[in-house]
Order: C-alpha cells, then sequence, then structure tokens
C-alpha cells in the first residue's frame, strides 16, 4: 500500500480533541463525537494555532496555505504540494513572519513538510477548517474574475402597452419589440475603467423619455 505522510498527524487531530473529551483517563466513542469527530478535532487545532498568531503571521499563514492549494475548476479542490524554498520565496520584507507561520502550521501538523517539500496534512482540511473554507472560496472568486475578457450588456426594450393586444392575437411580438429590442455591447473590464469594480458594472446611464433627459447608477453583476 502506498504510504501517506498526513495520516498519522490526521490521526493525532483526532485523539487530540477526543482525549480533551475523556472521562475517567479513558478514550470514549462519546467523547469522539463530542470532539466532533476528524472535521471538528481538525478544526479545533487549526483555531488554536491561527490564535496563537500574531497579525503579520495571520497573513503569511493565509497566503502560505492558499498556495498548497490547487483549486479545482471542474473538480474537487486538493493538496497542491511546494518546496518550501519556493513558499517563502514570496515573502521579501515579511518573510520573518513566513517563517513563524510555516513552523506553526507544521508544529500544530496542517502541514507536512517531508524532504523539503510542504503539503497540506490531509485533503480533510481543506473542508474541516471553515476559516481556510472561506479563503478558498475568495480566492476562487478572484481567479475567476480576473479570467473575464469580455462584458458583455444586452438590452431587452419592450413597449408595454402594444404587449396586451399582440398577447391577446397569439401570433408573438411584433411591434411591442422594437429592432433595438436586442442590441449587445461588448467591451474589455480595461475599457470600462472604474466602472467595472469588484466583479460588478457601475456606469451612469443616462435614459430618456417623453423628450426629458433622466441620468442613474446602475449596477450588473458579470456572469
Amino acid at each position: 500500500e502506498t504510504y501517506d505522510p498526513g495520516a498519522l498527524p490526521l490521526l493525532s487531530h483526532v485523539l487530540t480533541g477526543t482525549w480533551q473529551q475523556r472521562r475517567g483517563g479513558k478514550l470514549t466513542l462519546a467523547g469522539y463525537r463530542a470532539a466532533g469527530g476528524v472535521a471538528g478535532s481538525v478544526a479545533a487545532t487549526a483555531g488554536q494555532m491561527w490564535a496563537g498568531l500574531d497579525a503579520p503571521a495571520q497573513a503569511a499563514a493565509r497566503r502560505i496555505l492558499l498556495r498548497l492549494v490547487q483549486i479545482g475548476e471542474e473538480s474537487r479542490d486538493s493538496r497542491r504540494p511546494r518546496s518550501r524554498a519556493e513558499l517563502l520565496s514570496h515573502f521579501e520584507a515579511d518573510r520573518p513572519a513566513a517563517v513563524v507561520a510555516l513552523e506553526a502550521l507544521t508544529r500544530s501538523r496542517l502541514v507536512t513538510v517531508d524532504s523539503d517539500v510542504v503539503t497540506l496534512t490531509h485533503e480533510t482540511i481543506l473542508d474541516a477548517w471553515p476559516l481556510l473554507c472561506g479563503w478558498i472560496d475568495e480566492d476562487r472568486k478572484e481567479t475567476a474574475l480576473k479570467a473575464i475578457r469580455l462584458v458583455m450588456l444586452c438590452n431587452d426594450v419592450s413597449l408595454r402597452e402594444l404587449i396586451p393586444p399582440e398577447l391577446a392575437k397569439g401570433f408573438g411580438f411584433f411591434q411591442s419589440k422594437p429592432a433595438s429590442a436586442f442590441s449587445p455591447v461588448a467591451v474589455t473590464p480595461d475599457a470600462l475603467g472604474d466602472a467595472w469594480q469588484a466583479g460588478r458594472l457601475q456606469p451612469r446611464l443616462q435614459r430618456g423619455e417623453g423628450g426629458k433627459r433622466a441620468v442613474g447608477v446602475h449596477g450588473l453583476v458579470a456572469t
């Protein structure tokens, strides 16, 4: 069988959590369940580790953990092993904080270092720690936003007063949908400038009606 270096650290999380819920000096199934099982034990260990870090080390730990995750596009998220040197190369002025964070992650057995290769201890961590789950979701959204190359606006104009009589005839829309009803416009995010913010299109639109012009602000979500 293939050896999994994360098996023993994962067992350590479970035993620690169960021991903290012991009764009469014995490990029990009730204690295991009270600790939240595997996921609860991992989350508790991660929470204790996180609480023991200062702000710079917390920021570094977050960056390190996200670099150890392969975000799946059409599959589950998975672990992504990296060398210790490669991980720390992304930190310059805050390198001391990165070293502290990596040591804390290793000491708490959330990551495993084997022959200078750093990896998450087990796939379970990806789902067990709510804080990490939130970071992964945020990173997924940022990655999706970076992949947007074109933003399209499609107008759907209807002349409401003409719709009821045309519907009554049962032949569909003719006059109630003018030629300009569907007029797509495609632009790049860069061309939108400040109107493109956090995946939302927020231009100032002008609308004319009855010879009068009204200006409004509209937010459109890119999908």
